[in-house]
């Protein structure tokens, strides 16, 4: 999908790849900004490898987005596009009940997005995301929205219920090598659950980040024991 094609104003999602193989989304225009719930590209039930490259986004809601509500999602890279508006660069979830593993992100440059890495779940939904990499990229005015350029929680209220499977986990993760020039809020936002341990985010990385922007980190029911 791509070769220069623009997508704008779509009545909801603008681009859903759902069990499909070998995927490749290159040089496409996203323009969906003001759209309701307008994510840019919703990517489900395929471990296919799927790319994202040389393309622009401008969106009323997340810009990459991954679910995993009924099957296992993952095995993605996203490389080399400019994101304008939009609530995530790289969303994983908030259906994250089978699990989205194996995302790279890298060489990307964003501005005016509202996070960078946005995990998002909520008890019941089981399952979470691993095997993250979000890496050598540029991050600048995140200030749409939640305002936060690396941000995980398991409290996503605007979740949908999927099921009754306990606590999700975000684990595995490795954020390095950007710059994040001008943020609305924290450096960084993990917020684990309290209602079950095993929902408790560890295994996070955050390695060679610079923030020019004074403000701090938020942290809550974290597995302390695993680091980040």
């Amino acid at each position: 999908v791509g070769d220069g094609i623009t997508l704008s104003n779509p009545s909801m999602h603008t681009l859903s790849i759902s069990k499909c193989s070998n995927t490749t989304v290159n040089n496409a225009i996203f323009s969906t900004y003001n759209c309701n719930n307008g994510d840019g590209i919703d990517y489900s039930a395929s471990t296919s490898p799927f790319t994202v490259v040389n393309s622009v986004f401008n969106t009323g809601d997340d810009c990459v987005c991954f679910a995993a509500s009924k099957e296992t999602t993952g095995h993605a890279w996203i490389f080399d596009n400019y994101f304008g508006r939009g609530h995530g660069v790289i969303a994983l979830g908030s259906n994250t009940n089978e699990g989205i593993e194996d995302v790279t992100a890298e060489d990307n440059v964003a501005n005016g997005t509202a996070v960078g890495l946005r995990g998002k779940s909520q008890y019941g939904n089981g399952g979470g995301a691993w095997n993250i990499i979000f890496r050598n990229s540029a991050l600048a005015n995140i200030t749409d929205n939640d305002g936060v350029p690396f941000m995980l929680t398991n409290d996503y209220s605007a979740a949908s219920k999927t099921g009754d499977n306990g606590a999700p986990c975000f684990h595995d993760i490795s954020v390095s090598n950007c710059t994040v020039n001008g943020a609305k809020k924290a450096f960084i936002s993990v917020t684990g659950t309290a209602k079950d341990a095993s929902g408790t985010d560890y295994n996070i990385t955050m390695n060679n980040l610079s923030f020019a922007y004074n403000a701090s980190c938020a942290i809550s029911n974290f597995r302390v024991a695993g680091g980040i």
